[in-house]
């Protein structure tokens, strides 16, 4: 009898444990399910997110107000017109350059043509100054470039 017993008492331990395990294991399975559920949905953020961005990028790029091509424009510096090029390409400014300025002066031209480059930098004409020294040839360089990007939007 007493081995009957001792067999019952490790019969209903074993039962205990293998209930106990049971409850552990259906717990890690739901944790883990969780996880997976969780991940999943971070990774379908992760591309809406990328989606998201991408469009919000490529809207920029069509907003920036600017058609790609060549535009030329002209505007009354010191000694007549001064008759530019702008270039556009992906709706940038790419380059900025005097086609012609017959009747300004060398010297100041040289030095208004600084702002060639810093058209190209600032991407706009807004907010640019004038060459000290040069300002009429400045004035004619800023008024050709402004008529030209205007051209260029759309």
């Amino acid at each position: 009898m007493r081995q009957f017993v001792f067999k019952c008492a490790n019969l209903i331990i074993i039962a205990v444990v293998l209930l106990s395990y049971q409850k552990y294991a259906t717990a890690r399975a739901d944790l883990v399910a969780a996880h997976e559920a969780e991940e999943k949905k971070a990774q379908e953020l992760e591309k809406e997110y990328a989606r998201i961005v991408e469009e919000a990028e490529e809207s920029l790029e069509s907003s920036s107000g600017l058609k790609d091509g060549i535009w030329e424009a002209t505007g009354q510096g010191f000694g007549g017109d001064i008759t530019l090029q702008v270039s556009i390409q992906d709706h940038k400014i790419t380059n900025v350059e005097i086609l012609s300025a017959q009747g300004e002066d060398p010297e100041y031209l040289s030095m208004a043509e600084n702002l060639l480059s810093e058209i190209v930098d600032a991407q706009t004409v807004d907010g640019l100054d004038t060459i000290t020294g040069a300002t009429f040839s400045s004035k004619g360089i800023l008024a050709a470039a402004k008529q030209a990007l205007e051209e260029a939007e759309p």
